[in-house]
């Protein structure tokens, strides 16, 4: 009876699409992917990404980020961050924010490895490899702001085969974004904050920031510190050409 409500719920508070069904197939799925039986979630996995819809993204994507639990009082799934008294709750297909619940009144969603992997794989599919160039650019996006290396691989692949430049730059963006965040290599992070330097946008300048305010034993290396500073000096120019005048 709960999770009835909790899929009628969700048709409630989801913009209703192309037709009620799907939205209500896809609620079904999103419930599906906290069910305690793995082939039941690979399934679900399986079922969203064929849907190609761009709201299955967000619970796929909180289900491998360890963001997806259910509610205990009536199972329904939710994707949480975390509060000082427990977590947010977020509707998992309209991303509106619905509240907030204890820690102990929520379950995480555990996945295996198996499941990890293709999750991944779906995203990727989704995402990067979508023939939507906005799905693509979105994909784009969100991988830069999780910066996971594990999704390099994917990001060099769908950048040799992307045919849209606007799109191709955001690829690029990422990959240089996970690349000075993660790795340990001077000269990978020296041809990262080269790329990077073509953006002035925020989220750029405050990676490049957290690498110029460093210690240059913390940033990788004087020569890396220094490459940081002037990328962001040349932004800022870029953003306000009277400071160089």
């Amino acid at each position: 009876m709960l999770k009835n409500i909790f899929f009628i719920l969700c048709l409630m508070i989801y913009p209703i699409g192309a037709n009620a069904q799907t939205q209500a197939d896809l609620a079904s799925l999103v419930q599906q992917l906290a069910d305690k039986s793995r082939s039941t979630q690979g399934e679900a996995i399986d079922a969203l990404a064929a849907t190609g819809e761009a709201s299955a993204i967000a619970p796929l994507e909180a289900l491998l980020n360890g963001r997806l639990y259910t509610r205990k009082s009536d199972d329904s799934v939710w994707i949480v961050t975390e509060s000082a008294t427990g977590y947010e709750l977020i509707h998992p297909l309209s991303g509106e924010s619905a509240g907030s619940a204890a820690s102990d009144e929520m379950s995480k969603a555990n996945i295996t490895n198996s499941l990890r992997t293709k999750l991944r794989g779906a995203l990727g599919s989704m995402t990067l490899l979508s023939p939507d160039p906005a799905l693509r650019r979105q994909a784009a996006d969100a991988i830069f702001k999780n910066a996971a290396p594990d999704s390099i691989p994917l990001l060099e692949s769908a950048i040799a085969k992307e045919t849209s430049s606007a799109v191709r730059r955001r690829m690029q963006r990422a990959l240089a974004g996970i690349q000075l965040d993660t790795s340990t290599d001077p000269v990978t992070r020296l041809n990262a904050i080269a790329a990077l330097g073509e953006f002035t946008d925020q989220e750029v300048r405050a990676l490049l920031g957290n690498v110029a305010g460093r210690s240059a034993e913390a940033a990788g290396g004087e020569e890396v510190r220094a490459a940081a500073q002037s990328a962001l000096a040349g932004g800022e120019r870029r953003l306000h050409p009277s400071i160089s005048k």
